[in-house]
C-alpha cells in the first residue's frame, strides 16, 4: 500500500493536513495509518518524506535517485487503487501489516518496491524503518479485480455507496 505512514501520535497533524475528505487512508490494527492519496497535500508530504529518506539512508545510488513518480509507479504499488466489493461480491484480498527493520531482509530494504512507502517522521531507534500494509489474496485468483473490505464503522458518516461486505472470511 503506497503512501505515508503516520503513527497514532501524528493524528492531530495528519487531521489538519490530509485526513479531511481523504478516502485513501488505511488503518492498521496497531494504530499506524497509511495515507495512500497521491495528490494535493498528501503528495507534498510524500515527496518531502521521500527526499528526506533518500538523503539519510544508505541505499544503492540508483535507489537514492528514485523520483516520487518512479516510486509510486512500481507495478506492485497499487494497494490504494483496490476497491471495496460491490453488493453481491466478496472481498478477495485482506490487509496484513508489514514492518521492515533495517538489516532485515536486504532484498526488501534495498528494493524499489518499498520506496513507495515512507514514514511521516524518521523512525525512532529500535523502530521499524518501514511500516506499511500488504494485500494478500484470500484465495486463488486469475484476471479478477482485487476487492478489499474497507471495514468502515457503521456509526461513522458513511458514503452512500458503502455496504458492509458479504461473505467475508474471518481475519487470521
Amino acid at each position: 500500500y503506497p503512501g505515508v505512514s503516520f503513527m497514532t501520535e501524528d493524528l492531530p497533524v495528519m487531521h489538519q493536513l490530509v485526513l479531511t475528505g481523504n478516502s485513501y487512508v488505511l488503518a492498521r490494527r496497531d494504530g499506524v495509518l497509511i495515507d495512500g492519496r497521491q495528490y494535493g497535500p498528501s503528495r507534498q508530504i510524500f515527496d518531502a518524506a521521500l527526499q528526506r529518506d533518500r538523503a539519510q539512508l544508505r541505499r544503492p545510488s540508483e535507489q537514492r535517485e528514485l523520483t516520487s513518480e518512479q516510486a509510486l509507479a512500481h507495478e506492485h504499488a497499487v494497494g490504494n487503487m483496490v476497491n471495496h466489493p460491490p453488493v453481491g461480491m466478496s472481498p478477495n484480498v485482506t490487509a496484513v501489516p508489514l514492518d521492515v527493520w533495517d538489516g532485515e531482509g536486504d532484498e526488501l530494504t534495498t528494493s524499489d518496491l518499498l520506496a513507495c512507502t515512507v514514514p511521516f517522521r524518521p523512525p525512532a531507534a529500535g523502530s521499524p524503518s518501514k511500516q506499511t500494509i500488504v494485500l494478500v489474496a484470500t484465495r486463488a485468483m486469475c484476471d479478477e479485480e482485487l476487492l478489499l473490505d474497507y471495514k468502515l464503522r457503521p456509526e461513522g458518516p458513511l458514503e452512500a455507496w458503502y455496504v458492509p461486505a458479504s461473505g467475508q472470511a474471518a481475519d487470521a
